[in-house]
C-alpha cells in the first residue's frame, strides 16, 4: 500500500500541527519541601529520552500539554500519581515533590504552573515532539495490552493518532486498522500479507509487542527502499490521481471494443454479440472493483 503522507521524522516538531506552548515562569510557591534529590535538575537533560522509559506516563502526559490549547489545559489526580512515579523512579525535585503531596485538583493555577515548569526541567518541550508520539503510543499499547483492551479497539487509538499526527513510524497502525475493519466486514483483506481471519486476533497483538520493542514502520521501511522513480509513479498515478487514470482506462477499453467489433463485424450474429456480451460484462466487473476501492478510501 502507497503511504499517502509526508511523514514527520521522529525528531522533527510539528509546529504547523500544534501551537508551541510558552514555558511560564516558576510561580512563587510557599511551604516548599526539600528533600535530597536523587537526580538534581542539571541531571535531567542527560535523561532525556530515558525518563519515558522509567516513567511511561510521562509521554501521556506530555502529549496531552503539547496538543491542547493552554486555555484548555485542566489537571486531574493523573498529574499528582505521575509526580509520585518520577520520584519512585528516582527523579526528584521541589516541584516534583510539591505535585505529589497534592490531594486534589481544585488549584488549577498552581498546579498548571507545577507541570510547565516540571516539564521545562525534565527539557521536554514541543521541539521534540517525535520522540513524544512515539512514547505515547508505546505508553497507549502498553496500557491496553496490560487491561486486555479488544485489539480493534487498540487499533482504533492509533489509527486517531496516526490520522492526527501522521509519523512515518505509525503508519503501520493505519494500514492495520484499515485490514482489520476490513476482515470483520467482509472476512477478506488486501491491506497486510499475512493476516487472516483466523489469525487476526494473534496476528496483531504480535506485531504490537514486536513494535514496542522496535518502533517503526515495516511498510514504509520497504517504501524508502524503493527506487525514487517508482515511488513517484505509486504516489500520483495511486493516490492523487486514481479516478482520472480508472476514467482513461474505461474510455480506451470502450474505444478498443468498439474498433474490435467494427473489425469483425459481418453477417455473422456470434462475431457480433459476442464481443459486446463480453465487453458488458467487462465493464460490469470493472466499475464493482473500482467501487469496492473508492469505499476503502472512504
Amino acid at each position: 500500500m502507497t503511504p499517502f503522507f509526508l511523514p514527520i521524522s521522529e525528531n522533527q516538531g510539528v509546529q504547523d500541527t500544534i501551537t508551541k506552548k510558552t514555558m511560564e515562569q516558576q510561580l512563587n510557591l510557599h511551604d516548599k519541601q526539600e528533600s535530597p534529590p536523587v537526580h538534581n535538575i542539571g541531571e535531567l537533560n542527560t535523561f532525556h529520552h530515558k525518563i519515558y522509559e522509567d516513567v511511561p506516563l510521562t509521554a501521556d502526559i506530555a502529549f496531552y500539554w503539547f496538543t491542547t490549547e493552554v486555555s484548555e489545559h485542566k489537571v486531574t489526580t493523573l498529574w499528582i500519581e505521575w509526580a509520585q512515579k518520577l520520584l519512585q523512579a528516582g527523579y526528584s525535585s521541589t516541584q516534583i515533590i510539591q505535585l505529589s503531596q497534592f490531594t486534589n485538583t481544585e488549584n488549577q493555577i498552581t498546579l498548571i504552573g507545577l507541570t510547565n515548569v516540571i516539564l521545562d526541567e525534565l527539557s521536554i518541550d514541543i521541539n521534540d515532539f517525535g520522540t513524544i508520539l512515539k512514547y505515547k503510543a508505546i505508553y497507549c499499547i502498553q496500557l491496553k495490552l496490560e487491561s486486555n483492551e479488544n485489539v480493534f479497539s487498540i487499533l482504533e487509538s492509533l489509527e486517531k493518532i496516526f490520522l492526527d499526527y501522521p509519523a512515518a513510524f505509525l503508519y503501520d497502525f493505519h494500514v492495520l486498522y484499515l485490514a482489520y475493519k476490513e476482515l470483520r466486514e467482509e472476512g477478506e483483506q488486501n491491506y497486510w500479507e499475512g493476516l487472516s481471519f483466523r489469525n487476526k486476533e494473534m496476528y496483531v497483538k504480535q506485531y504490537l509487542n514486536n513494535w514496542i520493542r522496535k518502533p517503526q514502520s515495516q511498510l514504509y521501511q520497504k517504501w524508502e527502499k524503493k527506487p525514487r522513480i517508482q515511488k513517484i509513479v505509486e504516489y500520483y498515478l495511486l493516490n492523487k490521481y486514481t479516478f482520472i487514470l480508472s476514467f482513461v482506462i474505461i474510455v480506451s477499453i470502450i474505444s478498443y471494443c468498439f474498433w474490435l467489433m467494427y473489425k469483425l463485424s459481418d453477417d455473422n450474429i456470434i462475431t457480433k454479440v459476442m464481443p459486446i456480451f463480453g465487453f458488458i460484462i467487462f465493464i460490469m466487473n470493472l466499475i464493482f472493483y473500482i467501487a469496492k476501492i473508492n469505499n476503502k478510501k472512504s
